[in-house]
């Protein structure tokens, strides 16, 4: 099938990116202390033995997993200029659950990297002990994402926290108040998008836009960015070159970004679309390996992405 022919599926959707971390414990007190999450898994040995913790969602044992956290004691320090991830974006299902989750973080003492309103949603930006951003963001309607040229509405101005708290209903406040387990993240949370550093932007659009089929959706090369998306969303994938141009391949003994997934559907579609990536990946077209439901493959500067059926 012709690259331009090969799509992603519309129904895909990105699942649990796993994080390297030195020190499990202070990344469990963070991300289960401070951002309220709770394990979907127990600890359990990964490739290498080091044991590794999943996170979904508080009182929704059924939520997809949000991250999963990888120790590695002997993980090297990232180069200035490192290959891999940006933030992880965890999508909320409205603004008054991104205003909940600022007041939780908030009252943790929290310390915010930025409060960022783009236009098509609004976003609160963190970082966990090891220096990795997250991202927690909700939408603006999918009318609201467009230009009248149809282009997608991007940018960054402060975002209005006086009027994102004032989404809150008296209810909330005394949730906050009493409930300490209340938790950051409601039911419907899931990871939204993932943002990657690039060592060079066009070779790493190539790869995502022909050879894994995602379309191009906003293109901010001029300012060293790239936005790619399937179905319609905004982007499920940001490449940036602002600090990592020329950088050094990813190396996965190091800090940070070990892979990430992307879930296609368990449909005709899903199955075809995972067939002629296997066939290409024998082809020699792609740098990767088959799994069970899937296949991982390897980015132009070495992230592993697991392409997977889901369930």
């Amino acid at each position: 099938m012709p690259y331009s022919q090969f799509k992603m599926p519309e129904g895909m959707k990105m699942g649990a990116p796993t994080i390297r971390v030195r020190n499990l414990d202070g990344a469990l007190g963070f991300y289960q202390g401070i951002l309220g999450l709770e394990r979907v898994l127990s600890k359990s040995q990964l490739e290498g033995g080091s044991p590794a913790v999943g996170f979904g969602q508080r009182l929704n044992a059924t939520a997809d997993s949000l991250l999963v956290l990888k120790q590695d004691a002997g993980a090297r320090e990232r180069p200035s200029n490192y290959t891999g991830l940006h933030h992880i974006a965890i999508l909320v299902p409205d603004r008054r659950s991104l205003a909940l989750a600022y007041s939780y973080f908030a009252d943790d003492g929290v310390r915010f990297d930025g409060l960022s309103d783009h236009l098509l949603g609004e976003s609160l930006y963190l970082r966990d002990p090891e220096g990795n951003q997250i991202e927690v963001y909700s939408d603006r309607p999918r009318s609201e994402w467009y230009n009248r040229d149809g282009t997608l509405k991007m940018g960054t101005k402060p975002l209005d926290l006086v009027g994102l708290l004032g989404e809150l209903e008296a209810a909330d406040v005394v949730r906050l108040g009493k409930d300490s387990t209340a938790g950051a993240f409601p039911n419907g949370a899931r990871v939204g998008h993932i943002h990657l550093r690039v060592a060079d932007l066009q070779r790493s659009t190539t790869f995502y836009h022909e050879k894994l089929g995602l379309d191009i959706s906003a293109n901010l090369s001029s300012i060293g960015a790239m936005f790619l998306s399937a179905g319609g969303y905004h982007h499920r994938v940001a490449l940036n070159t602002w600090y990592s141009a020329g950088g050094r391949r990813h190396e996965v003994s190091e800090l940070g970004l070990d892979s990430f997934k992307i879930e296609v559907p368990s449909d005709q579609r899903g199955s075809d679309f995972i067939h002629q990536l296997k066939s290409r990946l024998r082809d020699n077209l792609v740098e990767g390996r088959e799994e069970e439901r899937g296949l991982t493959v390897f980015d132009p500067d070495g992230i592993p992405v697991t392409i997977v059926t889901t369930d």
